[in-house]
C-alpha cells in the first residue's frame, strides 16, 4: 500500500525508496548513468530504475521510475511523479480546488483530488492505483 504520492513538476525523474520497490516485489533494473542532487544539494547515487504501469483515475502511462537509495530515510513519499509523468497525462493543477487535471489517450479528462491517498497495488501486474470520485468528462 502506498502512503504517499507526491507530484513534483520541478523533478525530472520519477522516483520511489529503492525498500518500497523490493517490498512490492518490482524488478530491480540495473543503471549506472544517473546521479541525483537534490534540492539540499546533496547528491545520491541511483543504481537501480523499476518499469511500471501507474494508474491514477483510469489513465494509465507507463514510466520509469528511479529508486532512492535506503540510506535516505528522510524520505517523505512513497511515489513521486515527476514533470515527465505529467506531460504524459497533460496534468494541469488548480491549487485553489486542490486537484489535478489528468487526461486519457480516449481524450477523456480527470479531476483528481490531491487530498486522496488511497493507493493500493494489483498483486499480479505492476500497477500502481488510485481512486478518484471524478468521472470522465469528454473535451
Amino acid at each position: 500500500m502506498l502512503k504517499s504520492v507526491l507530484v513534483d513538476g520541478g523533478s525530472v525523474l520519477n522516483m520511489m525508496p529503492l525498500s518500497m520497490a523490493r517490498k512490492m516485489g518490482f524488478t530491480l533494473r540495473p543503471q549506472t548513468e544517473v546521479v541525483m542532487r537534490t534540492a539540499a544539494s546533496t547528491y545520491h547515487e541511483i543504481k537501480y530504475y523499476v518499469n511500471l504501469n501507474v494508474n491514477v483515475a483510469g489513465v494509465t502511462p507507463s514510466i520509469c521510475c528511479y529508486c532512492l537509495p535506503d540510506r535516505d530515510t528522510r524520505i517523505s513519499y512513497t511515489l513521486l511523479h515527476s514533470h515527465r509523468w505529467m506531460k504524459q497525462v497533460r496534468g494541469l493543477g488548480d491549487y485553489d480546488k486542490e486537484t489535478y487535471d489528468i487526461h486519457d489517450m480516449a481524450g477523456y479528462w480527470y479531476a483528481v483530488d490531491t487530498t486522496i491517498a488511497a493507493l493500493d497495488i494489483q498483486a499480479e501486474v505492476p500497477q500502481i492505483c488510485a481512486y478518484t470520485h471524478s468521472a470522465p468528462v469528454q473535451f
